[in-house]
């Protein structure tokens, strides 16, 4: 683990929600003193949402060039009405881009990052398990198509369902026992 850099994108309104809590845990078990580390915060510092008629490619090539120099992303990602929260929907919207994450070949996007490991930490107060088999949840199908599509096949869901603190405090434990088993 020899000078990695981390991206860590945390997308919950909860600032001081499981997501949060879980994704924390994750990246202390990865960083190291070689380790470059960025934590985007996208809620305490929203980015805007596409709007064709504004121009954003500067925000767009720090957030792109973030991504690319990226060796882990850890993504808190909480089930917010079936899906991704809108704050991680604006990044996905601005690093998205033609020529700069993927291309079209044949008219099939053709992801340009690759070699990249990817933590989703998917938190949400119902179990996962029941939504996904009530086809009640996009939020899984959706960031592995959407980070196929820019190139990212090495994608990990861990998913923590709590509805009150003593549920919190077991998944919390789970996670823990999640990360003993990371080997990068």
């Amino acid at each position: 683990m020899l000078n990695m850099n981390i991206l860590t994108l945390d997308s919950s309104g909860d600032l001081n929600g499981l997501s949060r809590t879980i994704s924390n845990l994750f990246l202390e078990k990865l960083v190291n003193t070689d380790s470059d580390v960025i934590v985007r915060d996208l809620v305490a510092t929203p980015l805007p949402f596409v709007n064709f008629n504004n121009n954003y490619s500067n925000l767009q090539n720090i957030l792109i060039q973030e991504l690319k120099e990226a060796d882990v992303i850890i993504i808190s990602a909480p089930v917010y009405n079936y899906s991704i929260p809108a704050a991680l929907k604006a990044w996905i919207d601005l690093v998205c881009v033609e020529g700069q994450t993927f291309n079209y070949v044949k008219d099939i996007a053709k992801g340009l990052l690759e070699n990249k490991k990817v933590f989703v930490i998917a938190t949400s107060n119902t179990s996962y398990d029941i939504l996904t088999s009530h086809g009640m949840n996009d939020h899984q199908s959706y960031l592995r198509k959407v980070l196929g599509m820019i190139g990212i096949a090495n994608v990990s869901f861990s998913h923590y369902s709590a509805k009150t603190p003593e549920d919190e405090a077991e998944e919390i434990i789970k996670a823990n026992l999640d990360i003993a088993e990371i080997n990068i």
